[in-house]
């Protein structure tokens, strides 16, 4: 009997995003068929074990772990760079230095030079694809 990616998630404690993102890959079909039931026993079984998560995390170089934790930690951060820009009026200017000093005050981050680039590159982003739409 074919079951939603809903159903799926909840039966096998997974994150709806993730499969989500395995429809997107091309790994699940819209609706998950009876014969990839099995497949999703199996995974279940693996999925947020702390072992097997362990030992993907050791085929990492030290670079790429630091980098997928620190993405990970800034994501409430970039959205909310992100929502401002997109969010802003016509004709309205936000400063990099005064969202600098929101994001210190909402996040709790360092205002620094690493922090200005990133709320530049958010705003050239936006600009980027506001221009495209026009």
């Amino acid at each position: 009997m074919p079951s939603s990616l809903t159903s799926v998630a909840e039966s096998f404690q997974m994150p709806i995003k993730a499969l989500a993102r395995m429809r997107k890959e091309g790994l699940l079909g819209d609706v998950v068929e009876d014969n990839e039931i099995a497949w999703f026993v199996l995974l279940s079984k693996v999925w947020g074990n702390p072992v097997f998560l362990a030992m993907q995390l050791e085929s990492l170089s030290d670079k790429d772990l630091k980098s997928l934790i620190a993405k990970r930690n800034n994501l409430p951060l970039d959205k909310y760079i992100l929502d401002r820009y997109q969010k802003a009026k016509k004709g309205q200017r936000i400063s990099v230095t005064d969202l600098a000093i929101e994001a210190h005050d909402k996040f709790g981050v360092k205002i620094s030079a690493a922090l200005m680039d990133r709320i530049v590159k958010t705003r050239d982003l936006v600009r980027k694809k506001k221009r495209r739409v026009l």
